[in-house]
């Protein structure tokens, strides 16, 4: 199979090439960094802001892992038209190129969860309220995606991603990757901060566990053709009880001096900052077979023991 991944070089992108070097898939990946080819894997640099995909001519296309985006809500809102031309238009223009060159592949689109708006407690896909613009350009995505497919143009499915945790990259936005930046302020003996009382919740994927999902698609994405997902690990927690995990386990792994303290919240703070999700990914599990391996503590650890790797 013959797989395109954009968004190569972020942080989902290099742990899913990872998983996928050794394998008898070709894999094109596209990044505005290039990297070195390998055995099955060749890298395109090219910018999604403005490209028209025109170097995807001579390859035929069998699925494609859209994880590129532009993923800072305060970015997003500083320069808007640079966000939807990288989270909207530029699916919109692979789509148009597809369709020009006579194929047909399956498109796995990465959205987020945060297109409820706030307090997404009950998972119902049809409470979508997008309250930022890196919102409203993610669901602007979808619904493009949707009709795309109704139209029978192109085949695909959205997965709505919670928060996913992972070892961290040095290409994450500042407000992304909470979970190891805690981590990797806790082993250099910095303060952390919780914004506010802490009981706003989150669900929280281990990237690992993303990643098998993704692997498992592979094989079932014909059942999925035109459906929305919500991905996460099917579990809640409270801002206040995970930041107290990763202090305690993290503090005790590298003998840190941190402090933990709570903060209010910063005058130019979002008010998605304050939602609270909960991700019912029954439907998801039921169709694909797909098992949650690691819970929070499980993810936690392991993510401390690679900051020693």
């Amino acid at each position: 199979m013959n797989i395109l991944i954009t968004g190569a070089s972020g942080f989902i992108g290099m742990n899913l090439i990872n998983s996928l070097k050794n394998t008898k898939h070709k894999i094109f990946c596209i990044s505005r960094k290039k990297n070195k080819d390998s055995k099955n894997i060749t890298w395109i640099k090219a910018n999604l802001e403005n490209t028209n995909f025109s170097f995807l001519k001579n390859i035929n296309i069998d699925f494609v892992f859209f994880l590129a985006g532009q993923t800072s809500v305060y970015e997003a809102k500083i320069y808007p038209e640079k966000n939807f031309k990288i989270n909207t238009l530029s699916l919109i223009r692979l789509i148009d190129f597809l369709n020009k060159n006579h194929q047909k592949p399956f498109i796995l689109y990465t959205s987020t969860t945060s297109v409820y708006g706030l307090n997404n407690l009950t998972n119902n896909l049809n409470t979508v309220n997008p309250i930022t613009l890196y919102d409203v350009s993610k669901y602007s995505a979808e619904l493009s995606l949707n009709e795309f497919i109704r139209q029978k143009k192109i085949q695909g499915c959205i997965f709505r991603l919670s928060n996913i945790i992972g070892k961290n990259t040095s290409r994450q936005k500042k407000d992304r990757g909470i979970i190891g930046k805690i981590i990797h302020k806790i082993k250099n003996n910095e303060s952390i901060e919780i914004w506010g009382n802490g009981n706003f919740s989150r669900d929280y994927l281990y990237i690992k566990d993303l990643i098998n999902l993704f692997i498992i698609t592979l094989s079932k994405y014909k059942k999925m053709n035109g459906q929305t997902f919500d991905v996460g690990s099917g579990k809640s927690i409270a801002l206040k009880t995970a930041f107290s995990i990763v202090f305690k386990e993290t503090k005790k792994y590298f003998n840190s001096t941190s402090v933990l303290k709570f903060t209010p919240f910063p005058k130019d703070a979002e008010l998605i900052e304050k939602r609270s999700t909960f991700t019912n990914i029954k439907k998801l599990k039921k169709l694909t077979g797909w098992e949650i391996k690691f819970d929070f503590n499980d993810s936690v650890k392991d993510i401390i023991e690679s900051e020693n790797k």
